[in-house]
């Protein structure tokens, strides 16, 4: 097994007692005070989670767009400077390499971050299909990234903001600025993994990080409750409902299957993977991401069985306790016609654990994000 690759902001991890864990080939935080205790952060103030693990990628040159739009699924044409769009990377047969949000920084630079454990591949595929003229790299501007998470994100992240309070209150829903945080320029997007409002920070070094943490921790009150980890931003993003690359879908997954049509244009004359995805959709997909909520204390996890009167019909692809339901809720594939809500099922392990439960729309959290914004 290859060494695990770490945080720059490990030391200060350390230090504040964070119990560490593998993910995505990083030593990352797993928790601070516990799972529920970061969850309450975070539905009920704001809570911080170190995400320098994720991949940073530069497109630039003069056909970077043209490139860009025909590798992705969003029309980045109608992408305005200031905003992100998420969108999604697909094989030609349709299958999602990974899931990215896309930053126009200009009309000839544009930055992608991607999920961790995908990097390497994305960076690869990128490069198999790049034209002349067009230049991808990883990105070393920004080591760090942080999460700051929560219905009072804006009110713990303003006080670092001198002098860039209004363009703050006023980025929208997937919009991004360059604001002074701490006196140095850090990329901030309202972004988020969680079903909540909040920011996505990309800084420059880590003195400016440290100084952030620590400036938040002495404010630790009201607004903001504290440091979380990727234990509870495991559950957090369940409960809102959003697929995790890798887990809820991979290359033999298409979006039509993953619920994930949202993320692409079809009115665009060309991206990669549509073809395919046309006659797919003509056809109608045989199985759709589904949501389980258990109708016991126990927790389905990945891998357990779908059964519906003695025969396996599915399969769960994640799962967890949410604090929310107060119930085990996990997601997962079912096919089309059992896929809607309220079906009762039998969700077993390898081990025979039976956990009744029924079938439930996506999300099991309502997202408190601005969307009404922007």
């Amino acid at each position: 097994m290859s060494e695990l690759r770490t945080l720059p902001l490990q030391p200060l991890h350390a230090q504040l007692g964070a119990r560490m864990g593998p993910f995505a080939g990083w030593q990352v935080p797993i928790s601070y005070e516990g799972i529920l205790k970061e969850w309450e952060h975070v539905r009920f103030a704001s809570g911080l989670f170190d995400i320098s693990h994720m991949g940073r990628i530069l497109v630039s040159g003069e056909g970077a767009l043209a490139f860009l739009n025909a590798m992705l699924t969003r029309d980045l044409y109608s992408l305005p400077r200031g905003k992100v769009a998420y969108a999604l990377l697909l094989e030609e047969e349709g299958g999602i390499l990974d899931d990215v949000t896309v930053y126009r920084i200009e009309d000839a630079l544009w930055f992608l971050c991607v999920n961790a454990a995908h990097e390497e591949v994305v960076f690869q595929h990128l490069r198999s299909f790049v034209p002349s003229g067009v230049r991808i790299e990883r990105s070393e501007e920004y080591p760090i990234q942080l999460a700051l998470q929560g219905p009072t994100a804006e009110e713990a992240l303003l006080p670092f903001c001198k002098g860039h309070e209004s363009t703050l209150r006023g980025l929208p829903y997937y919009g991004w600025a360059k604001l002074s945080l701490m006196g140095t320029a850090t990329l901030v997007s309202r972004t988020g993994y969680t079903g909540e409002d909040g920011f996505e920070l990309y800084l420059k070094d880590q003195a400016q990080a440290e100084g952030f943490v620590d400036g938040l921790l002495r404010a630790k009150g009201r607004a903001f409750g504290g440091l979380c980890g990727f234990g509870v931003r495991d559950v957090l993003r369940l409960e809102a409902g959003y697929a995790l690359a890798g887990t809820d879908f991979d290359r033999q997954t298409t979006p039509l299957e993953a619920g994930l049509e949202f993320a692409m244009h079809w009115e665009k004359p060309y991206f990669i993977g549509k073809e395919a995805l046309v006659v797919r959709k003509q056809e109608g997909p045989k199985e759709r991401r589904t949501g389980f909520i258990a109708t016991t204390s126990r927790v389905p996890r990945e891998g357990y069985q779908v059964h519906l009167e003695g025969s396996i019909v599915g399969r769960v692809t994640s799962g967890t306790y949410s604090p929310f339901r107060r119930s085990g809720v996990a997601m997962g594939y079912m096919p089309t016609h059992l896929s809607s809500p309220g079906l009762d099922v039998l969700l077993t392990d390898a081990m025979r654990l039976v956990i009744p439960a029924k079938t439930s729309s996506l999300p099991f959290y309502p997202p408190q994000t601005k969307r009404k914004k922007g």
